[in-house]
């Protein structure tokens, strides 16, 4: 990461620093108001109508509670988002020097990636880890075939020598996920089969599909999607991995499930 980050990060780091100062003292404060409007209301109970009595109150106790979020809180989740996403920064760089040697394919009209697929039960029987240290899927094998989804640099790891899908790598960054709760498609188990068009696969190649699409999570059940979240009657489901279903309509991706960890989401 160059200068010009590192000085933006501690910029953003000191304007958010969380103050506890503010808050306590608008909290004494309104302490007094509500100590005084309940003395007023028991000692002047006619000229003190309750409409007026509930609505100040309840503005001095809103007080202090948006003092705390606006000053302590919020700053706090700040800090965090930044923190994150430095260390996402290095993660994702550190990545990228892995696939310096590598030719880039971006998927539009002219390249295009063709999908067959084939039930069976003999599906590759692993599950996805999400290592959130190095925000990652795991990091592919030398010469592999790499099909990256979305803005992430998550996604499939091909053997170059059969183009046969082994596996999940690279970075998922945390920063880029989108909170939602998501309705799981329900999936065949198969093989899937990938053939190019307008060029072809060979190793120590990375190619981008679903370009500028979105990462979905499910904080409650560790579900994530990159690409269309809604499944249409077009569309087939395969489970090519313990957990992890490919969607596809008309031979091309719509988009990738892989069921991670819950409670993930920063």
């Amino acid at each position: 990461m160059n200068y010009n980050q590192e000085q933006r990060t501690l910029n953003n780091l000191k304007k958010n620093k969380p103050n506890k100062i503010i808050p306590i003292i608008n909290t004494v404060f309104a302490c007094i108001f509500l100590a005084g409007s309940i003395y007023a209301k028991i000692a002047f109970n006619n000229q003190y109508p309750l409409g007026y009595f509930i609505a100040f109150n309840i503005l001095v106790i809103l007080f202090p509670i948006t003092s705390w979020y606006n000053s302590y809180f919020s700053k706090k989740q700040n800090i965090k988002k930044i923190n994150n996403y430095d260390h996402e920064t290095k993660e994702i760089v550190s990545y990228i020097k892995r696939l310096q040697s590598y030719k880039g394919i971006e998927l539009n009209r002219e390249y295009k990636l063709k999908l067959t697929y084939e039930l069976t039960d003999e599906i590759i029987q692993k599950a996805p880890i999400y290592d959130s240290e190095h925000c990652s899927l795991g990091l592919f094998q030398p010469n592999a075939i790499v099909i990256t989804f979305g803005v992430s640099f998550a996604g499939l790891e091909l053997k170059p020598y059969n183009k046969e899908i082994v596996g999940l790598c690279g970075v998922l960054p945390r920063s880029v996920w989108y909170k939602r709760h998501l309705k799981v498609p329900t999936a065949k188990k198969g093989k899937i089969k990938i053939e190019a068009e307008g060029f072809e696969l060979k190793e120590k190649m990375v190619i981008q599909a679903l370009k500028n699409q979105d990462t979905y999570y499910d904080n409650k059940t560790g579900w994530t999607v990159i690409g269309e979240r809604k499944k249409t009657p077009l569309d087939e489901v395969i489970e090519i991995m313990n957990d992890v279903y490919i969607v596809m309509r008309s031979g091309e991706f719509i988009s990738i499930w892989m069921k991670l960890a819950p409670s993930l989401a920063i």
